[in-house]
């Protein structure tokens, strides 16, 4: 479970939507972002490719501990490459209740 203020590795897949399959070797062409109490950063750390041949479509990207100081976040990426769909991901960390960080 994903804590307050910890890093952490986000996993998400690349869905080219023409072909209905996975999109590999587009990680360059990611933009991601996070979404922390409701106002978009950058997000510093470069995506990556899982593997190309047996996680097709599968990207990593690290989240860092002071983006994950938040208690809701939300990370969306767009690529540049026509045809990409990417749905966002949004994580409820451990560790934050009545509004305070524990």
């Amino acid at each position: 479970m994903p804590r307050v203020g910890e890093s952490i590795t986000l996993q998400y897949f690349a869905l080219d939507t023409v072909n209905r399959t996975g999109k590999s070797g587009d990680d360059t062409n990611h933009t991601v972002g996070w979404i922390k109490e409701g106002v978009y950063e950058s997000v510093a750390a470069s995506p990556a490719e899982v593997d190309a041949t047996n996680a097709v479509g599968h990207y990593s990207v690290v989240i860092t501990d002071a983006q994950m100081n938040t208690p809701i976040g939300t990370l969306v990426v767009q690529s540049s490459t026509p045809n990409i769909e990417i749905i966002p991901i949004t994580i409820v960390p451990e560790g934050y209740q009545r509004g305070s960080f524990r």
